[in-house]
Formats: C-alpha cells, sequence, structure tokens
C-alpha cells in the first residue's frame, strides 16, 4: 500500500489514504470519511483568513535555509491552507527545497514567515533560535510584526499524510489565524 504524497497534491493524497484503508477496513469506512470531512472543514475555515497574506515557507537544516515554493514539497501551505506565495518562483521541486540565504528573506520582505526545522525533526540540535536572531529576519514585514511561526517538524516533514498529522498542521496554522481573527 503506498500512502506517499505527490508534491502539490496533500488533500488528494489524503483522500486517497483513506479510500484506501476504507478498502481495507469496510467496518470504520465511515468513521474516516467523517474525519477527512472535518479535516477539510477545518482547512476551508483557516483559508478564509490566511488567502489574504503572503507567506513564505523555509526550512532550517543546521545552518542553512531553503525555500519551497507553491509547486514543491510544502506546497500544502498554499494550495490548501491558502495563503499567497511570497515568492512566486518555483523551488524545482526538490525534497529539500532551493538554498537560500538570509539576504533572499529580507529581499522577498514576506508578510508572514513559517519556519521548519528540519535538524530538530530528526533529532539533532535546533538551531531555529539562530533564524529568529538575525537582524535581516527580525527587520522584514514578517519580523517587524512578530508574524513568524515554527512549524511541528514531524507532522510536516516526517508523517505528513495522515489524520494526526494533518491535525498538527492544522494547529500550526491555527497559531497564525488566532492573531488575525
Amino acid at each position: 500500500l503506498d500512502v506517499s504524497l505527490v508534491y502539490g497534491d496533500y488533500m488528494e493524497g489524503l483522500e486517497r489514504n483513506v479510500a484506501n484503508l476504507a478498502k481495507i477496513f469496510p467496518s470504520i469506512a465511515e468513521d474516516l470519511n467523517s474525519e477527512l470531512d472535518n479535516i477539510k472543514s477545518e482547512i476551508s475555515t483557516l483559508s478564509e483568513i490566511t488567502e489574504a497574506y503572503d507567506a513564505l515557507f523555509i526550512l532550517v537544516n543546521g545552518e542553512t535555509l531553503s525555500f519551497f515554493g507553491a509547486e514543491g514539497r510544502f506546497a500544502v501551505l498554499y494550495d490548501e491552507f491558502g495563503f499567497m506565495p511570497s515568492d512566486e518562483k518555483d523551488d524545482g521541486g526538490e525534497t529539500h527545497g532551493e538554498l537560500v540565504g538570509y539576504e533572499y528573506i529580507a529581499a522577498v520582505n514576506p508578510s508572514i514567515i513559517f519556519l521548519m526545522d528540519r535538524g530538530a525533526a530528526i533529532g539533532n540540535e535546533s538551531t531555529i533560535s539562530s533564524v529568529l536572531d538575525n537582524a535581516l529576519i527580525k527587520n522584514t514585514t514578517a519580523g517587524s510584526n512578530n508574524d513568524i511561526y515554527e512549524l511541528d517538524g514531524t507532522a510536516w516533514y516526517i508523517s505528513a499524510g495522515g489524520f494526526e498529522s494533518t491535525y498538527t498542521m492544522i494547529e500550526d496554522i491555527e497559531n497564525f489565524t488566532s492573531t488575525k481573527s
């Protein structure tokens, strides 16, 4: 059973996984579909708020930063959650994104920055504080408005595509929307 997700097709992948599980376990098919409907409803509610904001997804991996665009691995931020991309360029769809520097983030000047610490997600030391402490980051619109949010690495990076991880992703986005509603 392949439960992997195709970049840019998060919800379609989740729906496919639920349909496959419903075939394997028909006695819980109704519960699975009900849970899926609940997730869709929660994401739809959030996207009504988020669609007015641009955001930039940055993966922190030790001392390196990687950009992920609207077509890449974390396209769910744009496709499902409804944020506008702060930078329209494509990240090339690479697994670890496009390497960027602090100057890139400052030049893009996003309204919202989402940081995901890959190192911490895979059991290494977290380095996200060095990103948060960087003067170029602090001087962006996101930094000036305290609109920089850390995403759960396990949910977004390691185990995306299931109910629990999707609910954690929803909670991460609610951290943003709770400041805007």
